[in-house]
């Protein structure tokens, strides 16, 4: 057995810079998302899934699943995407496309 042997409950919150440039600006937000999201799953994870990934082609449905007989969860069903551009290609599009990623330096400190 693990005995815990310190209660810390101290908040660090982060600067307000920090929070303002933030995907979710505060607590209240962080909360609002919580609840939309437990209230009606599909349709929060469709807006989601709309506004964050290229789709190739658009799910028929969002979710289906069964924990009773054999346990199973699916999710975007038919949908068709690419993990590779969304996770790198689609970036390099626009104002980022000009951003260099990786600067490779050679041991005499010449850059290439």
């Amino acid at each position: 057995m693990i005995k815990v042997l310190i209660n810390e409950r101290r908040i660090f919150p982060p600067a307000r810079s920090f929070g303002e440039r933030a995907h979710i600006n505060s607590l209240g937000d962080y909360e609002a998302l919580y609840n939309e999201s437990i209230s009606n799953p599909d349709d929060f994870w469709a807006k989601k899934a709309e506004e964050m990934l290229h789709w190739y082609k658009r799910w028929e449905k969002v979710s289906e699943w069964d924990f009773h007989n054999k346990i199973y969860v699916k999710w975007f069903i038919n949908g068709k995407l690419n993990a590779s551009y969304n996770c790198i290609d689609r970036h390099s599009f626009g104002s980022r496309g000009k951003k260099t990623a990786i600067i490779w330096e050679s041991d005499e400190g010449k850059c290439k």
